[in-house]
């Protein structure tokens, strides 16, 4: 049974049903949706004994939301927040369709449409804002806020997704109260609004609105601390806006690629001086120093160990990608450190490509062609016969190096692998015991 049955039966028995939130929403904008939420006058006990046939799962009836073979059903209902928290909150069941309108967050969510009689039901102007492309709190800003004052940060992501702007009451609220983000707003949502974020393609209007409330600071100060500040000889944009164009050019596929693409100068305004040789703006070690304040960052806001590991290290090896077709040699370095970081390397290719596109001089010149030889380049290493990446990969190993040195187990001996990996790395041709073993006499006896 899916939301369009669900829908027709409660109708059928008397129930005002409605579809309710992002999907009108989204339908209003002509874009996809994935999900269909309900919103109906039945409560939870009817329509647990109404589908009972069906896979029902509740979500704490104190809650008033029931899932119907995975579609949530909303029953009609009003909050009364007692304040800075979400879970704080007493919930009644109402008849009223208008009341449950005017307690949700913004305007535009809060549209409701009849998918039989193809009519919208809108009790507090969303559909006007939505094609305004206003982001309006419903009621009293300030007290939206207060209830709940992660919507400070849903707002941000809200006129991101309809690139649009903030009503001026609705501005204000949340320009008055962004300190409320560093201390009122759990890590763990943040998180999650961030990576909802990464699903819009121009994302860099999330961080914009963040900025401009004063919000931004409080979650990722070094993306804060980079705008405005020069992007040195090879950029005519600054910090901010190179990383917000990069960012822009990723794919919404992969949220951690598209974050990666936004944070990835984030240590430049940390690491500039002047180079003593040109005395130009210089960043030298900005893709170590912003691998280090990422990693940091994230985790404050409970990121996982992965999801840290691939945006940090990705932020991190950025630089080593040209738009010219690289060395095998440094190919095969770089495949070396993606290998011990567990990264595909298409993962980096495509934080380069955004890098690229990301320059207001260089994004009219980056080719297909470019593309594709850089492609070519890690391919063809990636699908060399045997690589050698890790130690293991050698043709010989640490019993071979103490036979031949006469070296007792210890420092001594990794060491000596890990010299002969980096000569196998840059000629493949070397890794086969003769040679290598060759090399140990002559290099280490």
């Amino acid at each position: 049974m899916d939301a369009i049955k669900i829908l027709t039966k409660l109708q059928d028995l008397g129930y005002e049903t409605y579809f309710v939130g992002g999907c009108v929403r989204d339908m209003l904008l002509g874009i996809p949706y994935k999900d269909i939420d309900i919103v109906t006058s039945a409560n939870p006990n009817e329509l647990i004994e109404i589908f009972k046939n069906q896979e029902i799962k509740t979500f704490g009836k104190s809650f008033l939301v029931t899932f119907i073979n995975g579609i949530e059903v909303a029953t009609f209902r009003t909050d009364r927040y007692n304040g800075l928290n979400d879970k704080n909150v007493h919930i009644e069941i109402t008849k009223s369709a208008e009341e449950d309108a005017k307690r949700r967050d913004f305007s535009i969510n809060a549209i409701f449409y009849d998918p039989i009689t193809k009519k919208i039901i809108d009790y507090v102007n969303g559909q006007e804002d939505l094609q305004k492309r206003i982001i309006r709190f419903n009621g009293d800003p300030k007290k939206r806020i207060w209830e709940d004052p992660n919507r400070i940060i849903r707002a941000c992501r809200f006129v991101a997704k309809i690139n649009g702007d903030f009503s001026d009451d609705t501005y204000e609220a949340l320009v008055d109260y962004s300190d409320y983000v560093e201390t009122m707003v759990s890590p763990e949502r943040i998180r999650l609004e961030i990576l909802k974020a990464m699903e819009i393609k121009k994302a860099s209007i999330f961080f914009r609105a963040l900025y401009d409330i004063g919000a931004l600071k409080y979650i990722l100060p070094s993306l804060d601390k980079s705008y405005l500040h020069t992007g040195g000889p090879y950029h005519i944009e600054d910090v901010f806006d190179h990383c917000m164009m990069a960012g822009d050019h990723a794919s919404t596929k992969d949220p951690l690629i598209k974050l990666a693409a936004y944070l990835h100068d984030i240590g430049k305004p940390i690491s500039s001086r002047i180079n003593p040789h040109t005395n130009d703006i210089w960043f030298e070690g900005h893709e170590e120093t912003g691998r280090d304040a990422a990693r940091q960052e994230l985790e404050n806001l409970r990121f996982s160990n992965e999801e840290i590991n691939i945006i940090s290290n990705l932020i991190y090896l950025h630089m080593r990608i040209s738009n010219e077709r690289l060395q095998p040699k440094a190919v095969r370095r770089t495949l070396k450190k993606l290998n011990d970081f567990e990264i595909p390397y298409q993962k980096l290719l495509r934080v380069s490509i955004c890098d690229k596109m990301g320059g207001l001089k260089s994004q009219n010149h980056y080719r297909i062609s470019d593309v594709y030889q850089l492609a070519k380049s890690f391919r063809t290493e990636a699908n060399r016969k045997d690589p050698a990446n890790q130690f293991s990969d050698l043709k010989v190993n640490g019993i071979d190096v103490m036979e031949v040195t006469g070296l007792r187990p210890g420092k001594e001996v990794g060491e000596i692998l890990k010299k002969l990996l980096d000569l196998v790395i840059d000629d493949p041709e070397i890794n086969n015991k003769e040679k290598l073993t060759q090399i140990i006499k002559e290099e280490f006896k």
